[in-house]
């Protein structure tokens, strides 16, 4: 009797691609081109997986979440309970996240003027909250006091 893997091939290709397409083309946070630039693998090469042409190599995968950051390895990564956190040390910026939260809310509320969020709101507001969650890190990880200056 043969074992079937926990998560098929096809699953972790399409994951992958999904993954890929939120990222990278026109009218996305990163061109082929530039995410060729930044992995060394040609751009034609990156379309065709976000085609389902071609499967990645190991080394290009491991580019692609270099390149992409850990939002990206763990959107790949979440079937297997896991996410990816990068192992820089990244010093928290109170002020950044108190101005991405604002950005965050007034996304949301634009959206919900009309009563409902459609298919293309919520795209782009799944694809910024992703992003937001990379620069959030810092903050649930710092052991730094807080110094609110003209406070109080």
């Amino acid at each position: 009797m043969k074992n079937k893997p926990i998560i098929s091939q096809d699953t972790a290709i399409r994951l992958l691609e999904d993954a890929l397409r939120l990222r990278v083309g026109r009218g996305k946070r990163f061109s082929f081109e530039a995410l060729e630039e930044g992995t060394g693998v040609p751009s034609r090469t990156l379309r065709s997986y976000a085609g389902e042409e071609v499967e990645p190599s190991l080394s290009n995968f491991l580019c692609l979440c270099a390149a992409l950051g850990p939002s990206f390895a763990s959107d790949v990564l979440a079937p297997c309970g896991l996410s990816a956190q990068s192992t820089e040390a990244a010093e928290a910026d109170y002020m950044g996240a108190l101005a991405l939260m604002g950005e965050g809310v007034a996304m949301l509320a634009e959206a919900l003027a009309d009563g409902r969020v459609d298919h293309r709101e919520r795209a782009i507001i799944e694809e910024f909250f992703k992003g937001a969650l990379e620069k959030f890190q810092p903050l649930s990880q710092s052991d730094t006091a807080v110094s609110l200056k003209g406070v109080g």
